[in-house]
């Protein structure tokens, strides 16, 4: 897996991925020009065990690679409650929801309608605020931050990928893709909307206008917007709702490649075959947390 990593220079900020065989080595960024060293990825440590030899009954010494440390928290959600006035009416969409999600990985939420997963995501998303409880993204305490705030956030931190597209329809593949980048003042804007344009492969397709794509193309071109960002989570609300099945299978196939180069990815799903592609499904009832576990994240299975 790359080793992932931002560029120290403070004016810059760039997220890297770099081979994991180049780790000790000096890397140049391509955005400011920086050079400065690949971080060495978390090795297992030796750890030393003494047992006892049944034949002789000496004791002997026994050397053992021990778990290297799991990776870093993204996202750390605690007793998070969101509560909704309608009228004298009270709703509960969140009662004390609590989870952590780790770099790299690929989690389902999913739920029934009303379950409270639409508003666990846009919680998660910084496009609200719990009612009480606290929401930790990379460390960092956005519960109650202000909306400047968190508008800052959602542009370099988040990326959204949605079941409508929300695409420009007047603006072409690579202006789509670059107008989050123009309002984040970004550096190198267009070469990071080429990387991510020919990540999802759509390269021969940057000067066409969404009428002129098929559904799979545009949601590509979603997804290209939000990985150009560099997000550090990935946010799906069910990204292949609009999609034929075939096309459907296409876009999981990109967001499991996507996930196996690092990228962290939470999606909201309904549908239990589209669940199977990741790698942990959390299910809620009534606000509840009612499931949380690891799956094989093989869809075959």
């Amino acid at each position: 897996m790359p080793i992932q990593f931002k560029c120290e220079n403070p004016g810059c900020g760039h997220r890297l991925r770099i081979p994991d065989a180049a780790a000790g080595r000096r890397a140049k960024c391509p955005h400011c020009g920086h050079v400065q060293r690949v971080p060495t990825p978390p090795v297992a440590a030796l750890a030393e065990v003494v047992r006892l030899d049944p034949e002789n009954g000496r004791r002997r010494h026994e050397e053992y690679a021990a778990l290297p440390p799991p990776p870093s928290p993204v996202i750390e959600v605690r007793d998070v409650t969101k509560v909704y006035r309608v009228g004298s009416e009270v709703i509960r969409a969140l009662n004390g929801v609590s989870l952590t999600i780790r770099r790299g990985e690929y989690v389902a939420l999913m739920g029934p309608s009303g379950s409270g997963k639409s508003t666990l995501m846009h919680i998660l998303g910084c496009l609200d605020l719990p009612t009480s409880g606290q929401y930790r993204l990379e460390g960092e305490d956005v519960s109650r931050l202000p909306q400047s705030a968190l508008a800052f956030i959602r542009c370099r931190r988040i990326g959204f990928v949605f079941q409508t597209f929300e695409l420009l329809p007047r603006a072409s593949v690579l202006k789509n893709v670059t107008l989050p980048l123009l309002y984040a003042q970004a550096r190198n804007r267009k070469q990071r909307s080429l990387e991510a344009i020919n990540r999802v492969g759509l390269a021969h397709r940057i000067h066409h206008r969404p009428n002129e794509l098929s559904g799979g193309q545009r949601q590509r071109v979603a997804i290209a917007r939000a990985l150009a960002q560099e997000p550090s989570v990935l946010l799906a609300d069910e990204p292949t709702g609009n999609l034929d099945s075939r096309t459907g299978r296409e876009l999981l196939a990109l967001f499991g490649q996507l996930n196996r180069e690092g990228q962290t990815i939470v999606m909201v799903t309904h549908d239990p075959s589209v669940a199977r592609h990741c790698r942990r499904v959390i299910h809620l009832v009534d606000g509840v947390i009612v499931f949380d576990e690891p799956t094989s994240g093989r869809p075959e299975d």
